[in-house]
């Protein structure tokens, strides 16, 4: 079964309190860690778990925004992408944009709070 593992947030309300969104459409609500795999034995042991993120950056281009987080070591040793985030809003562009936006030219600001989340997989239909 193939699927997404991912840190979801346990309460989206964390960081929209805290941020607000620059486009129309509106995700906010998770890490990707692995898009696009197969449920492994070590992913099914650590369903669940809590976890927390820093949030260091509200980062942004003319089409994707997106909040910079710092896992704690154990989870950012699964995660694939080179920058870590949670995709907030975008004008109708795919969320997955967000990696090559922070990986490019964009404009941020600092943040400095921390998120909860929980480890999911979620299977694709």
């Amino acid at each position: 079964m193939k699927g997404v593992f991912w840190a979801k947030l346990t309460d989206p309300r964390q960081l929209l309190d805290r941020v607000d969104p620059r486009f129309e459409r509106i995700f906010a609500d998770h890490v990707t860690l692995q898009p696009k795999v197969e449920l492994t034995a070590a992913m099914q042991r650590l369903l669940g778990r809590k976890t927390r993120a820093h949030v260091r950056a509200d980062a942004w281009n003319d089409h994707v925004q997106a909040l910079e987080v710092v896992l704690e070591p154990e989870i950012a040793a699964l995660c694939v992408n080179e920058h870590p985030h949670i995709t907030v809003s975008s004008d109708g562009t795919p969320p997955k944009r967000a990696n090559d936006m922070l990986a490019g030219e964009h404009d941020s600001r600092p943040c400095d709070f921390w998120v909860d989340l929980e480890l999911q997989f979620k299977a694709f239909r």
